[in-house]
């Protein structure tokens, strides 16, 4: 496909999803009227997308279709590719998105994670209580003897005093994420509404730190001082090693491992995973299976996949990634599911202008509230 072929597809996909822009529709509606080529690539699109024929198809097939046809996209460069995403809204429509209702029981109001974090600013709190906020830019801060650099959306800490055991917290708030490199030299990387307890140098024969919400994590290797992440429910004991932990919601915290080795602690059992692995609480087990690093790592730059997810969770994930309040006024819309994705650099109402002609789902604001029915 052409440069040409390939910026028309890309308009017909805007058009069907509603968010083409008024020039580009009148010149794409020019083509329709006037180029056999572009009416027979409306038709295909039409035809290949429509929703009897979107039934007709397995759950997996429709989500290796979703997944081939953004792998298999041609455009070189990250934003690009983004971009085309959003351009179908990410999702939802076009063969992008697939939607079927699954109904099951009411689960209660979404789920937010519970990390008290601030508005707009990346805040680190120091031993002494001091609050400090961190922006993207290149920065050198001094406090309580403490030297505090920032360099884009990392931040080191250097105490000039290392004979006490002192703790900051960094918080990230709704819609960012942020870097933070560790005393060893472990750098970990915060999701939105997410939370990391680390000390200002780590002490004795273990390294511990404290999440809540969702980190990536790349441990300096150490074979004498293991490195413990403990999520409240579960602990993650590793050596050296690349992993993701997901824990949002204390009864289904994700452990996915990229490289190493780790060990996923529970009550009085374990699992020990290898890389491609990953290990989940479910119902007070570990399970353990594969998973797709290009999925589970999408948040990284921006992205987020979901798979045959609850319309309940996916609204804890749109609270995360916009400062929005979710209500659902039809209960029963909580168990609807959907596979694709969401690009957190879009506006919301792209995403919910898709839901809307995907499935019929209405969102509405309300008193600073959106109103799903």
């Amino acid at each position: 496909m052409d440069k040409r072929e390939e910026h028309i597809q890309s308009l017909i996909f805007e058009k069907l999803a509603g968010v083409i822009s008024e020039q580009d529709n009148v010149f794409l509606d020019e083509l329709l009227r006037t180029d056999p080529q572009v009416q027979q690539m409306w038709t295909d699109i039409v035809q290949t997308t429509a929703p009897a024929k979107l039934r007709e198809i397995s759950t997996e097939e429709r989500w290796k279709q979703l997944r081939g046809r953004l792998k298999n996209n041609k455009r070189n460069t990250a934003i690009v590719y983004l971009k085309w995403m959003s351009a179908a809204a990410a999702i939802l429509i076009a063969g992008w998105f697939v939607f079927h209702n699954s109904p099951g029981k009411p689960k209660g109001p979404a789920a937010v994670a519970g990390v008290d974090v601030p508005k707009n600013k990346v805040q680190l709190t120091l031993a002494d209580g001091s609050v400090i906020s961190l922006d993207s830019a290149n920065s050198y801060y001094q406090a309580s003897n403490l030297s505090l650099n920032t360099e884009g959306n990392k931040v080191s800490l250097d105490p000039s005093d290392s004979s006490l055991v002192r703790w900051a917290t960094l918080k990230v708030p709704v819609g960012k994420d942020y870097k933070v490199v560790l005393d060893d030299g472990t750098e970990v990387w915060l999701n939105a509404v997410s939370s990391l307890k680390f000390p200002y140098r780590f002490s004795g024969n273990i390294r511990e730190v404290y999440l809540e919400g969702e980190a990536y994590f790349s441990v300096t290797k150490n074979p004498d001082r293991p490195f413990i992440v403990h999520n409240g429910q579960t602990a993650v004991r590793v050596l050296g090693t690349r992993f993701n932990v997901e824990a949002y919601v204390p009864e289904k915290i994700t452990t996915a491992l990229v490289e190493g080795a780790v060990l996923m602690e529970y009550g009085g059992s374990s699992v020990k995973l290898s890389p491609g692995y990953k290990v989940s609480l479910q119902q007070g087990q570990l399970v353990k299976s594969t998973f797709d690093a290009n999925e589970m790592l999408a948040w990284m730059h921006g992205v987020a996949y979901f798979r045959e997810s609850r319309l309940e969770d996916i609204a804890a994930l749109l609270s995360r990634f916009y400062e929005v309040q979710i209500v659902f006024d039809n209960p029963s819309l909580k168990n609807e599911r959907f596979s694709g994705a969401v690009n957190k650099s879009e506006p919301l109402a792209v995403f919910l202008k898709n839901i809307e002609i995907a499935s019929g789902v209405q969102a509405r604001e309300i008193n600073g509230q959106l109103h799903l029915r």
